[in-house]
């Protein structure tokens, strides 16, 4: 039991999924561009189900009949002046499940996108400032038949190099306090969700290298034959 009316059960009919993926990615320049597709059968998923007359709510796992995801994602680093350079990713994809849920035809098909930015400027040669952030349009929760509602993260940190560039110091900040929301809805399930995260932190690393900072040339070997010619005047 979860709590005094929810709680989770085994499934002894749960089968194996299989996955078959597959991946084109094309460069251009800077430009990496990905084109991806997979197709699950019998894919796994968590569902809640209902016992009204006692007013219980279970958790359980259920084989999906399909699970197709088709995507494109493109990535590409650039410098906006010479001490800014950004770090741009982009995930467009689609997810498709059908399957009978709970007496429940699905057949749902969700488009999102997600987004990451990463910016680095330069301050000086031994500082530097990083400013991150994450985007994630509507999408498939982890529920079968479940709608995760948008969110988004920022995060900063900066990094200094000290001791002759040998070490490091770097600085995290994260404020940022976010939730995800989300919709189950068929049969006589009808439950909005709400998960608060709270993420404040301040991090500090410090990382020193040791040893030689340069490699000594290897030294250069002849072969037997090159020996014999040297040795007898050849």
């Amino acid at each position: 039991f979860i709590d005094s009316l929810n709680y989770m059960q085994g499934n002894p009919y749960l089968k194996p999924a299989f996955t078959n993926n597959f991946e084109i990615n094309y460069i251009h320049k800077n430009i990496t561009t990905t084109l991806n597709y997979s197709s699950t059968t019998d894919a796994i998923t968590l569902i809640y189900g209902q016992k009204a007359p006692l007013k219980l709510v279970y958790q359980t796992y259920e084989n999906l009949n399909t699970l197709d995801i088709l995507g494109i994602a493109v990535s590409a680093p650039f410098t906006v002046q010479k001490y800014w350079k950004s770090y741009i990713y982009a995930y467009l994809y689609n997810t498709y499940y059908k399957d009978l849920i709970a007496s429940t035809t699905t057949n749902k098909s969700i488009n999102a996108m997600l987004l990451k930015i990463n910016n680095t400027f330069l301050i000086s040669p031994s500082f530097t400032v990083e400013i991150a952030g994450t985007y994630k349009t509507k999408t498939p929760g982890d529920w079968a038949l479940s709608i995760a509602e948008p969110y988004y993260i920022i995060r900063m940190g900066c990094s200094k190099s000290i001791l002759r560039t040998r070490g490091f110091i770097t600085l995290t900040l994260q404020t940022a306090s976010y939730q995800t929301a989300g919709i189950i809805r068929y049969s006589n399930i009808d439950d909005k969700y709400i998960e608060q995260f709270d993420e404040r932190r301040v991090g500090f690393t410090f990382n020193y290298r040791f040893g030689k900072q340069t490699v000594l040339k290897a030294k250069e070997h002849t072969g037997s034959a090159e020996e014999e010619k040297s040795r007898t005047g050849g």
